[in-house]
């Protein structure tokens, strides 16, 4: 049976470097706007096969291959990036909007001009903010589709697009630390996900470390945010169900081994997400540890 599955919308206010390019306001919008098509743009992924609920590092690009300067449209100001999601065994992706997002409506906005062989790129995470307020650049949740398919996205920009296959991986391990924040709700008790007895203005929180099987390779993951406790209904070492990807997601590989992993664990040495170290031992038992920053980005040890 064929399902309506969301489109992801985003609005991407990207922050792109401007120099040497130049940003006014448009004297020709329609002009600019047509110049577009003479662009070598581009939307790419890290990666051509995702495990189910993972974060992707996404790549926008705009390059003026001719031999004259280009004004185009600011590509920092109002525009969107689609996904749909065609699931395993079907032939159309689907999707429908999620919600509805204000974008302009007038023809004309800022441009910026591109001197022959400039390139304006910008690279961020799925679950980033690259339009400046708390959102993800993918919605909701800015991971990829949580079940086996293929997902597409499109750069409202110019078009471009890119895809990328989804896999169910197999959970091995699970692992976790928590720590105590403020509570984001201290006058909604009903609002609180746990709430630490001895002081109720703050809250337990986790962070989790995963050892996930994609194919003959083990995966070592960290969840992106943090989160209560989790809910998990499927066995150990089965495909992730689409509610247990749900779950898990977002979460950030950090490390990618031909062979088994064992005695996972994650700690947090300032007894927050500060940092977060995980380690574990490979297949010949040899220690390995990653230190992360809070953003998930490695410090220190495998990538």
């Amino acid at each position: 049976m064929s399902r309506t599955l969301p489109t992801i919308i985003v609005c991407l206010l990207i922050g792109f470097c401007k120099a040497p390019g130049q940003t006014s306001p448009s004297p020709d919008y329609d002009t600019a706007l047509d110049n577009i098509h003479q662009l070598n743009t581009s939307i790419t992924l890290d990666r051509s096969v995702y495990m189910a609920g993972e974060v992707a590092t996404i790549t926008v690009t705009i390059r003026n291959p001719t031999n004259a300067p280009l004004t185009v449209p600011d590509p920092s100001v109002d525009h969107e990036i689609t996904m749909t999601y065609r699931p395993t065994g079907q032939e159309d992706f689907h999707g429908t909007m999620v919600r509805d997002r204000p974008f302009p409506t007038t023809p004309s906005g800022p441009v910026v001009t591109l001197q022959p062989g400039q390139q304006i790129q910008r690279t961020f995470l799925s679950t980033d903010a690259p339009f400046g307020n708390d959102e993800s650049a993918i919605e909701p949740g800015g991971y990829l589709w949580p079940e086996p398919g293929r997902v597409r996205l499109k750069w409202s920009y110019s078009g471009a697009s890119v895809e990328a296959d989804v896999v169910a991986p197999r959970l091995l391990e699970l692992s976790k630390a928590k720590f105590k924040e403020p509570d984001p709700y201290p006058d909604a008790d009903e609002k609180r996900a746990s709430t630490d007895s001895a002081n109720p203005l703050t809250i337990e929180t986790n962070v989790y470390g995963m050892v996930l099987s994609a194919g003959s390779e083990s995966i070592v993951a960290v969840s992106q945010g943090t989160s209560g406790l989790l809910t998990l209904r499927g066995p150990k070492n089965q495909p992730l169900s689409e509610s247990d990807a749900r779950e898990l997601a977002p979460y950030r590989r950090i490390a990618t081994l031909s062979g088994p992993v064992q005695n996972l664990r994650v700690t947090l040495p300032d007894k927050n997400e500060e940092r977060i170290q995980v380690s574990w031992q490979d297949e010949a038992g040899k220690p390995q540890t990653v230190t992360l920053d809070k953003h998930r980005d490695p410090i220190n040890g495998p990538q």
